[in-house]
């Protein structure tokens, strides 16, 4: 899938100026959230999204599995982007309102990078919490598509469960080789003339 990818993408740098806004500032606070949330993003999404490449069957494939961890992350990253959406608000106000960041009160240029930091935090990590709720509008989806009649799956047969069958091998986003191969036809045919 290409959200995952794109996500890991933000992750990355959600992590890294995370790192660095917390190198100029105290460790805590919502830096820390936003670090925290970055990287276990990168923890979860990069092992499932291997695990699934190379083993069949592995329950962090599984569609309930996937919406379980997609619905934490969805919260952390909430929470990560609102906290760090206060901050910055707290920051303006710090500022006297001035929220473009020009104000530099100490001439070394670190309140001014550090407020920039702040607004690139916030945009980012709620980029990352529109892609990771993009994902859980598919991934029910999913679920639902593959209970549906006349749905197929190459591993349904006895003991299937569409909660339990990896996205992968849905055709919710990939049509199936069978639609592809006969496509519906439809005919049109003229009405008669009449004189």
């Amino acid at each position: 899938m290409v959200l995952p990818q794109r996500q890991n993408l933000v992750s990355v740098i959600v992590v890294a100026l995370s790192a660095a806004l917390i190198s100029l500032t105290v460790p805590g606070g919502f830096a820390a959230l936003a670090l925290a949330t970055g990287l276990l993003t990168l923890l979860t999404i990069i092992p499932m999204f291997i695990i699934d490449l190379y083993r069949q069957g592995a329950f962090v494939s599984y569609t309930v599995f996937e919406i379980s961890s997609f619905s934490i992350l969805w919260v952390l990253w909430l929470s990560s982007a609102s906290y760090a959406a206060w901050a910055d608000s707290q920051l303006t106000a710090l500022l006297l309102g001035d929220s473009s960041c020009s104000i530099d009160l100490f001439g070394s240029g670190a309140l001014s990078q550090g407020c920039s930091e702040i607004k690139a935090i916030t945009a980012f990590s709620f980029l990352v919490w529109i892609y990771v709720g993009l994902i859980l509008l598919a991934l029910p989806n999913h679920g639902v598509h593959l209970h549906s009649p006349g749905a197929e799956h190459p591993a349904q047969g006895r003991g299937y469960s569409a909660w339990t069958a990896a996205v992968r091998d849905g055709t919710l986003l990939f049509p199936s080789e069978k639609s592809v191969e006969n496509p519906v036809q439809v005919t049109v045919t003229a009405p008669p003339d009449t004189v």
